[in-house]
């Protein structure tokens, strides 16, 4: 089996990399730092950042291949193409680029803001877990609780490899911050990763929210969706965790949900799968935890850390793992 060792970063580390007031700069320098460049103790996670124009404020990363990564492109972007303050990013990746303007195999354009707020809901937070293949990012209130996003979307995604059924999958690399979007947008929509937890309904099914390109490496692409191993619980303060034994379900990546009972053509497909294969180092709980949890909350599950992400709607119950992530195809 695989594994990649895990790095945690985040906004209270010494020497930290900060926020401030929502510009293109300053997530293109937390991706910096924690990528490429280290800050503090913390060494980065191996990637490159071939393309970078500080005044379009336009980055790409490109995860570790000698590490096993795909060697795929994030695409990072200020939409109004200058550094102003709380302004609408964007984000997508590419099996490859020859420059900073122009990538191959491109998937779907996704939005994210840190907006402008006051108080406790003022956006000033931030984590980035990931390995040399991939990563979490998201951006959280200054202080509330994780049972919700009082109504305004909180930057959340991953960016990498996902971990796929065929082996040396060349379409592997996707950027996702928007699983209820099926097409390129300059929106904002109310909905990030943290969605997973709450609005579960939005995802799977016709909702096709990733263009992943072929297994073999040529131009053709599916659309595919998101989808969970197991159920979810919305609504209400919830407490389950502490009371049951835990268990923790991979969140899916298919053409469609697991019960929609796929063709025998469409299982034997190995340029296409159904089930493609599964977001690496996150977890569904098939407990929920206390709605009333602080950000951040570290749970222990077998006698490991992971991370309990913020939910949109509902209990959390999204972890991702904080120490290593295991391949379960390799």
């Amino acid at each position: 089996m695989a594994s990649y060792p895990v790095t945690v970063y985040r906004w209270d580390d010494p020497g930290a990399p900060q926020i401030g007031n929502g510009r293109a700069s300053d997530i293109i320098n937390i991706w910096q730092k924690c990528l490429v460049d280290g800050y503090g103790d913390k060494d980065p996670l191996g990637w490159t950042r071939p393309f970078y124009d500080a005044t379009t404020q336009r980055a790409c990363y490109r995860n570790n291949v000698a590490a096993g990564g795909s060697g795929g492109y994030a695409i990072l972007f200020s939409n109004t193409l200058n550094d102003a303050e709380y302004n609408l990013m964007r984000l997508s990746h590419a099996k490859s680029m020859t420059d900073i303007n122009t990538a191959v195999g491109q998937g779907l354009t996704k939005a994210f803001r840190v907006v402008n707020t006051t108080g406790n809901l003022r956006r000033t937070k931030w984590s980035l877990i990931g390995t040399a293949i991939g990563f979490y990012f998201s951006v959280s209130f200054d202080n509330f609780p994780l049972d919700g996003q009082s109504n305004s979307a909180l930057p959340s995604m991953f960016v990498g490899d996902f971990f796929s059924r065929i082996p040396n999958d060349a379409g592997r690399f996707i950027a996702e911050c928007q699983p209820s979007w099926t097409t390129d947008t300059a929106s904002l929509s109310t909905t990030s990763l943290d969605s997973l937890g709450g609005y579960f309904q939005q995802i799977g099914g016709s909702t096709k929210s990733l263009r992943i390109f072929a297994t073999d490496n040529s131009n053709s692409f599916t659309p595919y969706s998101l989808f969970f191993h197991g159920y979810t619980i919305t609504g209400g303060a919830r407490n389950t965790a502490s009371a049951n034994p835990q268990l923790l379900m991979p969140i899916g990546i298919g053409i469609n949900q697991l019960t929609q009972n796929p063709s025998e053509a469409e299982l034997n497909n190995t340029l296409a799968p159904y089930y493609r294969g599964v977001l690496p180092g996150i977890f569904s709980a098939l407990n929920s935890y206390p709605s009333n949890s602080p950000y951040p909350t570290i749970v222990n599950i077998g006698g490991k850390n992971y991370w309990l992400n913020r939910s949109q709607n509902g209990a959390p119950l999204i972890v991702v793992g904080m120490e290593v992530w295991d391949d379960p195809f390799i």
